[in-house]
């Protein structure tokens, strides 16, 4: 670290804030001095309280509201053809879906840059043009 400070690189240390550019630590999930999934660090543990059920082979189509309130999920189970679906929340929704499908489901459940929603027929739960803008690459070199 010191190294490339001295060659002018930036320390920065968060790679994931507003700027990408100079040298940081890796952010790694780490057990036992072993790289770990996400799967493994937060979702099976979750699975074993008992209050998370994990759905596989479904594509989700949006958040459904109540108001801005989120109170569910639609989606289709079973891959293409399959059955829509819709899951009522108890408490709250996580959404993780990546950094491209995050901002699309958010996109097509009406939380967005409320002009461009309303230009695609998309009715405007909340405006927030935020969404979907200043994708940037998390070019990494080793």
């Amino acid at each position: 670290m010191r190294g490339a400070e001295s060659l002018g690189i930036p320390i920065n240390p968060d790679y994931n804030g507003r700027t990408q550019e100079g040298i940081s630590y890796a952010q790694r999930s780490v057990h036992n001095g072993r790289r770990v999934s996400p799967a493994r660090s937060f979702l099976y543990p979750a699975m074993q309280r008992g209050n998370t059920h994990v759905i596989t082979d479904a594509h989700v189509e949006r958040i459904e509201f109540e108001g801005k309130k989120a109170t569910g999920v639609r989606f289709t189970a079973g891959g293409r053809g399959g059955q829509r679906r819709t899951i009522k929340a108890r408490s709250e929704i996580i959404l993780c879906a990546g950094a491209i499908a995050s901002p699309q489901i958010l996109q097509l459940s009406g939380i967005g840059d409320g002009t461009h929603l309303q230009s695609i027929g998309v009715p405007v739960v909340q405006d927030l043009p935020g969404v979907g803008q200043n994708f940037r690459d998390h070019y990494a070199v080793r």
